[in-house]
């Protein structure tokens, strides 16, 4: 269990460095087959926040960029691509009603056969998959609105805007819902919306014939073969030990000696932020410098490679509920806890990387509540779920 997790942690320079060729050379010729006259920068060109690499069991996986377009890929397969920002504020009606005063190069007759030329250039199946699946296509809509911006009422004031999108098959929802309603009595008729979590599906631009976005959640139709590495065992190395891991999570082996072994360790309470319209937590309780054995308690926690969640974000809007700060000569690295979900974040030489503590929470709740005796929310926090008291 524990060589698995490691192996899903465990990458290196060079094995992302090939994982984005692979990528990157695959989009290119994709963008190519459907006519996108832009392409993705070789990996030494290309910006650190603008890339990803899957974890190397998961296969060649991850998502590059060219000027305006995201490709993301999994298990050696385009997952997916979408142009950026290509209609700025694109929620705003007022904008999408802007696109349908233009004249359109496609309508819902020919969009289809557009569509199904653009799959085949990209090496998809086209005939197997309408084979299982019936197309659907939706022309986007759209209402008129008065000088206030609100929507006019009455039909005369709909319009069709030159944007299409069409799907083949349904989401996973789909056949869920149906038999909900079938159990009910109330027989769903099928949608005439494309569905963007469909096996396949496309959205097209009717006013210059682009693709604005891709999705082929079913590679089975693919003919091209998938993205392999067959030298990642020589560019990954041996694993690394556990530890290797969390010197990374706490900001390298200066930030882990400074937790491991610090000259002063000092703590905060903080408030809640949702007291605060800034969103922000302030001091409450502190610096209170901790004894050598409650700091001792936290370095523990902290360090221990078992504490962690790894490979996992949960997404909260975080309530830091207490800080530490660890100082090792001139040295130091700050802690923020949020106990509610279990997250923290290591701040060091001005850097920030989270974490989810879960495993390693009743150690963290034991230590602060050592450190805040009298405090009567650290005394009401629970081990995992059970009154700590």
């Amino acid at each position: 269990m524990l060589t698995n997790i490691l192996q899903m942690l465990h990458t290196t320079a060079a094995y992302q460095a090939a994982a984005l060729q692979l990528m990157a050379n695959e989009a290119n010729f994709t963008a190519k087959q459907l006519g996108i006259n832009e392409s993705v920068p070789p990996p030494a060109a290309m910006d650190t926040n603008t890339w990803s690499v899957e974890a190397p069991p998961n296969g060649v996986g991850g998502s590059v960029s060219s000027a305006n377009y995201y490709f993301d890929f999994h298990k050696g397969r385009l997952l997916s691509l979408r142009k950026i920002k290509w209609l700025e504020n694109s929620s705003a009606h007022g904008d999408i009603l802007k696109l349908a005063d233009k004249p359109s190069l496609l309508d819902t007759n020919t969009v289809h056969e557009f569509a199904k030329e653009k799959l085949a250039a990209i090496s998809v199946d086209v005939d197997a998959l309408e084979k299982k699946f019936e197309p659907v296509i939706f022309q986007v809509p759209a209402r008129r609105r008065d000088a206030s911006g609100q929507q006019l009422r009455g039909v005369s004031n709909n319009v069709a805007v030159p944007l299409f999108m069409i799907s083949w098959g349904e989401g996973p929802t789909g056949p869920l819902l149906r038999e909900r309603l079938k159990q009910l009595g109330r027989p769903m008729r099928r949608s005439p919306r494309a569905d963007p979590m469909a096996p396949v599906f496309m959205e097209i631009l009717g006013t210059t014939k682009e693709v604005v976005e891709l999705r082929v959640r079913d590679d089975s139709f693919s003919k091209r073969p998938p993205l392999q590495l067959t030298n990642a065992s020589e560019l990954l190395g041996p694993l690394p030990p556990p530890g290797h891991f969390v010197e990374e999570l706490v900001g390298g082996p200066e930030a882990y000696k400074t937790i491991e072994s610090p000259d002063k360790v000092q703590a905060w309470l903080l408030t809640s932020n949702s007291d605060n319209p800034a969103r922000e937590n302030k001091n409450r309780t502190g610096p209170v410098e901790l004894k050598p054995s409650e700091a001792k308690a936290f370095s523990n926690a902290l360090l221990n490679f078992d504490t962690y969640f790894w490979n996992v974000s949960k997404g909260c809007i975080v309530d830091y509920g207490a800080r530490l700060r660890f100082t090792r000569g001139n040295n130091s690295v700050d802690v923020w806890l949020c106990f509610q979900c279990n997250t923290l974040s290591f701040s060091h030489d001005g850097k920030q990387n989270f974490g989810e503590f879960d495993n390693g929470r009743n150690p963290l709740v034991k230590a602060l509540q050592s450190a805040f005796p009298k405090d009567s929310i650290v005394k009401d926090l629970q081990l995992n779920g059970k009154p700590s008291q």
